[in-house]
């Protein structure tokens, strides 16, 4: 008994306490939406053939992905040849029923499809990855533009199609649902991506939700947070839980731990910038993946200055400081900058960041 309590209490005080929690996101659930694993590269050929390579950026253990088509006039897709691993050449021939009068012949037009399988295709068990043509009021512009319209026609010769984009989204689900579907797509809110950017003139809390809805509620450590302006939340340092509502669904939840503000951010020996010449930047942001370093001209038109920049990966920077140049690329006199430091975590869909500045001498 003894030797079980003791590896009882070792075991408590290896677990951190929510107060020794890492800056950063916990807590929240492992949301699908938006996690892109790769693409495919596809093109028509000359006889009318599908053909392309897969690029995975995201191994999918066990699953092949494989092609299917709704058809303009179908409410059920048609698989589009066998599940393949890097490359594929389908054959792809449209129902008499789906063909119509082209400009060339014959044309047949729907949505083409990318699902997952285990085993035998089967797009009424299979998880949906990508769909040709996506919803503006359901992805935002850097996915719709890759949306595009899958023409089938024998005659229109060699032509590559816009990469197609996979990825984990429950969202492509409703390529496939009906305008009348009664069936409601998600039991909760889901949060695609939530970022807090803590800054000296102002905190800043961004959240993107699945779905449109008229009525979004934001809670920070249990006080509800305008939308307008959405910076007055009130964060504090360690712990801090959030909570986004969206219509009458169940809440989305999560921990978010922040930093201290100050970065302690310093130019080394307090000396001035001077061009040509090295300096060193120092900063406290130990949870950081990384810094980004900008010089901003004072006492100057700002339109017609350039801003240097610069990033590190470390809590320090060496650089040669290249001055300030106008639009014309003719150097400027400058008597001071602001050095704006901002630290951010890494993460692809919840992020954090610090931001901190100080005035420096040009000479």
């Amino acid at each position: 008994m003894k030797r079980i309590a003791l590896l009882l209490v070792l075991a408590a005080c290896a677990m951190p306490t929510p107060t020794e929690l890492q800056p950063g996101w916990h807590e929240h659930p492992d949301e699908p939406a938006g996690r892109f694993f790769g693409q495919i590269h596809a093109s028509w050929t000359r006889h009318g053939l599908l053909e392309g390579t897969l690029q995975l950026e995201e191994a999918q253990p066990g699953f092949k992905p494989y092609f299917a088509v709704r058809w303009a006039n179908s409410t059920t897709p048609t698989v589009l040849g066998a599940p393949f691993e890097t490359s594929f050449v389908i054959t792809v021939d449209p129902p008499a029923s789906a063909r119509t009068a082209g400009g060339c012949g014959e044309e047949a037009k729907g949505l083409l499809l990318v699902y997952l399988t285990a085993g035998t295709p089967d797009p009424s068990r299979d998880e949906l990855v990508s769909v040709s043509e996506k919803s503006r009021d359901l992805f935002g512009s850097l996915q719709t533009v890759y949306s595009q319209p899958f023409v089938w026609s024998p005659c229109a010769g060699q032509r590559p199609l816009v990469p197609i984009l996979l990825q984990h989204d429950p969202r492509l689900r409703l390529a496939l649902c009906a305008p009348d579907c009664a069936e409601p797509l998600f039991a909760r809110t889901h949060v695609v991506k939530a970022s807090v950017e803590l800054d000296p003139d102002y905190d800043s809390f961004g959240y993107e939700v699945l779905g449109k809805w008229d009525q979004v509620t934001l809670e920070v450590n249990g006080e509800v947070v305008p939308r307008e302006p959405l910076a007055q939340a009130k964060w504090v340092e360690g712990r801090n839980r959030v909570r986004i509502t969206a219509g009458s669904l169940a809440p989305w939840e999560a921990v978010v731990v922040l930093p201290p503000r100050d970065l302690q951010l310093k130019l080394v020996d307090g000396a001035p910038l001077r061009t040509g010449q090295p300096f060193t930047l120092t900063w406290s942001a130990p949870w950081a993946g990384r810094t980004w370093i900008g010089a901003h001209p004072l006492d100057v038109p700002l339109i017609k200055v350039g801003t240097p920049s610069f990033s590190s990966e470390t809590e320090t920077l060496t650089d040669v400081f290249p001055g300030f140049v106008d639009a014309m690329n003719m150097p400027r006199d400058v008597p001071r900058a602001e050095l704006s430091a901002q630290a951010q975590l890494p993460g692809r869909q919840f992020e954090l960041s610090v931001s901190q500045s100080i005035v420096v001498d040009v000479d």
